[in-house]
């Protein structure tokens, strides 16, 4: 086999990763010649009762080695208009990200989920 133009891509571990409702994938690369894995992670967490600053605070799936560069949320309703519901995030750390359930007053809470996306390495 002749040179593919690899360099030491060639030499990468494989991608892997755990595709459950909650779970990730890491991708290797190389930066500036080091070997790293992106992270790209996501999950569901429990549903909301209400507007409250208590919710629980999530741990990802998988602990980032080195940063969590970012997480978002988004909301899944039950399908019904009274699910009027959002949540934000509003911090996170290389293991656990914490998002709170905002309630927009007009229709009834404790039907959402926060689903969320991280990224990082």
């Amino acid at each position: 086999m002749k040179n593919l133009g690899l360099k030491e891509g060639a030499k990468l571990a494989a991608a892997e990763g755990l595709l459950n409702s909650d779970g990730y994938i890491t991708i290797p690369m190389i930066v500036n010649g080091v070997p790293k894995k992106w992270i790209f992670q996501w999950m569901t967490g429990p549903i909301c009762n209400k507007e409250d600053v208590t919710y629980p605070v999530l741990q990802f799936p998988l602990a980032f080695p080195n940063m969590c560069l970012i997480a978002l949320t988004a909301t899944k309703g039950d399908d019904t208009k009274f699910s009027d519901q959002v949540f934000q995030v509003s911090s996170w750390t290389n293991s656990e990200v914490k998002v709170f359930p905002q309630w927009f007053g007009t229709g009834s809470q404790g039907l959402c989920y926060p689903l969320i996306i991280a990224i990082g390495y």
